[in-house]
């Protein structure tokens, strides 16, 4: 079963639910199929929310290539990764001709 990667916590806190754009986002890319695609600033990492959201996953998250974007990871609505979780071939790899500037 495929869980929540876990980092430093803080008891009786929780992380607020992430919303992939706003002052944190750098640049947003549009796919066709996919939707958009949100640039996270400080990590570089791009987000995009999971239209299919299997096994608890709101967000794919890539990183970028001179080729396109990699995928990397899904995460959970508060941006955390989720790991072992299966990942098909579709959306693997989202090549930059394939996405637009909104």
């Amino acid at each position: 079963m495929a869980k929540c990667s876990s980092g430093p916590s803080t008891p009786g806190l929780s992380r607020a639910i992430w919303q992939g754009d706003g002052p944190g986002t750098d640049a947003t890319r549009v796919h066709l199929i996919f939707g958009k695609f949100h640039r996270h600033k400080s990590t570089g990492l791009w987000w995009s929310k999971d239209r299919a959201q299997h096994g608890g996953s709101i967000w794919k998250v890539f990183k970028e290539g001179h080729d396109g974007l990699h995928w990397r990871a899904d995460a959970d609505k508060s941006g955390k990764f989720i790991v072992g979780k299966h990942k098909s071939n579709i959306g693997r790899f989202i090549p930059w001709n394939e996405l637009y500037i909104n």
